[in-house]
């Protein structure tokens, strides 16, 4: 745990043997709380020496809170990416407005109990992942904001286990990522870290070649909706967006592959 004010501390390392396995604990792998700008990197979080097999952490894989900020999950390369897997809570939990700035980078991130990624209560600048869409079986589009950094990673499942690459928005905010030899796995989603080093949650994921917008509306809203305030029923508990009773709720899509049909 990093508690009360420790900063700059560097757990693990892009090195070889350099990173540690945290795992097998009774609460978080990594629990950071009101501590800045650390590093976290090249480590097996939930899983076994060679990251084959699961050894959960029984809570959260890595987990920030009380204005935790400026920390870095990852780096520049995917040598310094983490393993963070089958840990029974959030792969990565990062909460409270108070806790910003916090960059999610390059790791392999997968089966884990809860999203691999979730940013709520307004942390991280409350940056919101970009609606993606494909293009081809090869190619995936979507929007964020100008400058913004959008990385892609593929999974079998709805998290991130293999980093595919990143690309830089444009004035628009729009990027277009092409991979000439096709993903690694089916489903492929993208976060994006903002110029101030926030970073979201995964987005939608897509398989490529197939355009199709989900949401369930359990984590995030993105733009492309008019209301962005998700509502609960008053029996049964069932998210929805709008406010409960009438009110008409709009969903604008961009970027769209040539279609000739729309099934809803």
């Amino acid at each position: 745990a990093l508690a009360f004010g420790t900063s700059d501390n560097f757990i693990g390392g892009s090195a070889s043997g350099a990173g540690n396995v945290i795992s097998g604990n009774q609460s978080d792998g990594i629990h950071v709380r009101d501590s800045h700008r650390n590093k976290i990197q090249g480590n097996r979080i939930g899983t076994d020496t060679h990251g084959n097999a699961a050894v959960p952490n029984r809570v959260h894989g890595v987990h920030f809170f009380e204005g935790s900020s400026g920390n870095l999950v990852g780096g520049q390369t995917p040598s310094e990416g983490n393993v963070i897997s089958w840990n029974q809570g959030d792969g990565v939990l990062i909460r409270e407005v108070s806790s910003r700035h916090n960059t999610i980078s390059k790791n392999a991130i997968y089966q884990n109990g809860g999203p691999g990624i979730r940013v709520i209560d307004g942390a991280n600048n409350n940056l919101q992942p970009p609606l993606l869409v494909t293009l081809s079986g090869n190619t995936v589009a979507g929007a964020t904001g100008p400058g913004f950094t959008a990385e892609v990673f593929s999974d079998a499942n709805d998290e991130g286990r293999y980093y595919e690459g990143a690309k830089t928005a444009d004035e628009n905010g729009d990027f277009v990522f092409f991979k000439p030899e096709g993903f690694t796995a089916q489903r492929v989603a993208v976060t994006v870290s903002d110029l101030e080093g926030n970073t979201s949650e995964f987005s939608n994921h897509v398989i490529p070649g197939q355009g199709y917008y989900q949401n369930d509306f359990e984590s995030s809203v993105g733009l492309e909706w008019s209301a962005q305030t998700p509502d609960v029923t008053p029996s049964g508990g069932r998210q929805f967006l709008g406010q409960f009773g009438n009110q008409t709720v709009t969903l604008t899509l961009a970027n769209l592959p040539a279609h000739n049909h729309v099934t809803v």
